[in-house]
C-alpha cells in the first residue's frame, strides 16, 4: 500500500521500486551506524551501480529470449538460412524467404559506421568534417579500453575504420565463397551448403 500511497506506482513495478529504494535506506542506516560516512556514500553507491547493472543485463536477457521465442517457428526451416526475401510477401508462409537480404543490410549499417566518418572528415564540407572528426575520435576513444587489454598502442583507435573495412570484406568473401561451394577452403576443407 506505501507504493499506491506515497508514489505515482501501481502493481509489481511499485512494490519492487519502493521496496528497493527502502532497501537502500536501511542499508544505508545500518552501514552509517558502524562506518564513517564516505563508507556508507561508497557502499551505497556500490548498490546502486550493482542494482542498475542487474536491470540492464537483466532487460538484455529478457529481448534476447525474447527475440528468440517470437522467431522460434522460423528457426527450424533451413530456407532461413539459405534464401533471400526477393519473392517473398509480407502473408508468404515462413517455409519461403530467409535471412540473406540482412547481409547486405550489415555491410550498410557497418558502412555508415565506421567509414563514412573519416570520409566526411576527409572530403566534406566544414560542418561535415566537424562532424566526422567528432564521430572518428569517439571511435578510437571508445576503441582504447580493446587497446590497453591487448597491450596495443593507442593511436590504433586511429586506425579503426581500416579494420573494420577488412572485416567487411572478409565477411563478402566469406559469403561470396559460401554461396559459390568454397565456404571454410581457408581452413583446408570445405563447408557443404545447408541444403546438400
Amino acid at each position: 500500500m506505501l507504493w499506491i500511497e506515497i508514489g505515482p506506482f501501481s502493481g509489481l513495478v511499485g512494490y519492487v521500486i519502493t521496496s528497493w529504494l527502502l532497501f537502500v535506506l536501511i542499508y544505508a542506516t545500518l552501514v552509517s551506524l558502524d562506518q564513517k560516512r564516505t563508507t556508507m556514500r561508497d557502499r551505497v553507491a556500490a548498490v546502486v551501480v550493482h542494482s542498475l547493472a542487474v536491470v540492464v543485463i537483466a532487460a538484455l536477457v529478457f529481448i534476447i529470449l525474447y527475440t528468440f521465442f517470437r522467431a522460434r517457428k522460423a528457426l527450424i526451416h533451413v530456407n532461413f538460412y539459405t534464401q533471400d526475401l526477393r519473392t517473398t510477401g509480407p502473408l508468404a508462409p515462413l517455409t519461403q524467404g530467409g535471412l540473406l537480404h540482412a547481409l547486405a543490410g550489415t555491410m550498410i549499417g557497418m558502412a555508415l559506421t565506421y567509414l563514412v566518418p573519416p570520409l566526411f572528415a576527409l572530403f566534406g564540407s566544414p560542418w561535415a568534417q566537424l562532424c566526422g572528426l567528432a564521430a572518428w575520435a569517439l571511435m578510437a576513444i571508445s576503441f582504447q579500453p580493446v587497446l590497453r587489454l591487448y597491450r596495443l598502442s593507442p593511436l590504433w583507435g586511429v586506425a579503426l575504420p581500416a579494420i573494420s573495412l577488412a572485416f567487411m570484406l572478409y565477411t563478402l568473401d566469406s559469403a561470396c565463397q559460401y554461396a559459390a561451394g568454397k565456404g571454410g577452403s581457408w581452413k583446408g576443407r570445405i563447408q557443404a551448403k545447408a541444403s546438400q
